[in-house]
């Protein structure tokens, strides 16, 4: 698989990661804006499905994940980081976030306030970054990885992260794509929902999709045919797609 993907760890890239010092001060808002300009997997609707981060960390291929869920709340979160976290890592730093050190205090929506039709009300907002570390060497994977757990929509998230054009961000290196029937998510993550719509009308494309088997990739992206799909329950597989660029 790692064949694959053309980002691989490397020390140049991960040099901030690396270094971090969790006894130290920090610079959020500078911690932040290092996080989103790496290779980040952006996962919408995320709720504490783990298996994004087992994926791609173990392809040596990602180690920041932006998981973002209008419905889970940060208790709930913490309560299953302690208790059943990610394998063979333990967390070592754990940063509250605001939306200054976000950067979206003020953005330009690329949907009409038609095209959005929310169904739930959202639980209280929060964000906050998980360092995690490697503490058994048979785990396979980076020795440090970085969620940005965020309770926002995931359509106004992208948009807002990395599709105004004074950011200063690109895309994300992928975007999980995972519908729920009865999810709560008010437009569908795959093909011909608000976020592929947010994507075409700023022109800001993830390298690579990773979708349920139950969900249509985007219009304009390949499946990696070389990648076998990858189970995550008896119904359930991942199925990566790259963007057609030719």
């Amino acid at each position: 698989m790692n064949n694959v993907f053309k980002n691989n760890f490397t020390d140049n890239d991960m040099n901030w990661l690396n270094s971090f010092d969790p006894a130290a001060a920090v610079n959020i808002s500078e911690l932040i804006d290092k996080f989103l300009t790496e290779a980040v997997v952006y996962y919408p609707g995320s709720g504490k499905d783990g298996s994004a981060v087992k994926f791609f960390n173990e392809a040596n291929a990602a180690n920041c994940f932006l998981y973002v869920d209008y419905m889970m709340t940060q208790e709930a979160l913490e309560r299953d980081l302690k208790h059943e976290g990610f394998k063979g890592y333990v967390s070592i730093a754990r940063l509250n976030v605001t939306e200054r050190d976000i950067g979206v205090v003020k953005w330009t929506q690329h949907l009409t306030p038609g095209e959005v039709n929310y169904k739930f009300q959202p639980v209280q907002s929060y964000a906050f970054l998980e360092i995690l570390e490697k503490q058994d060497v048979q785990v396979p994977g980076a020795p440090r990885l970085a969620i940005l757990f965020l309770s926002a929509d995931g359509h106004a998230a992208y948009d807002a992260l990395f599709c105004q054009e004074d950011g200063g961000r690109g895309p994300p290196f992928c975007v999980v794509a995972q519908d729920h029937s009865f999810g709560g998510n008010w437009s569908e993550f795959g093909a011909g929902g608000a976020l592929e719509t947010i994507a075409n009308r700023a022109g800001s494309f993830p390298k690579f999709l990773l979708a349920g088997n139950n969900t249509k990739a985007w219009r304009g992206y390949e499946r990696c045919e070389n990648v076998a799909p990858a189970p995550v329950t008896q119904s359930r597989t991942w199925i990566l797609y790259a963007r057609d660029t030719g």
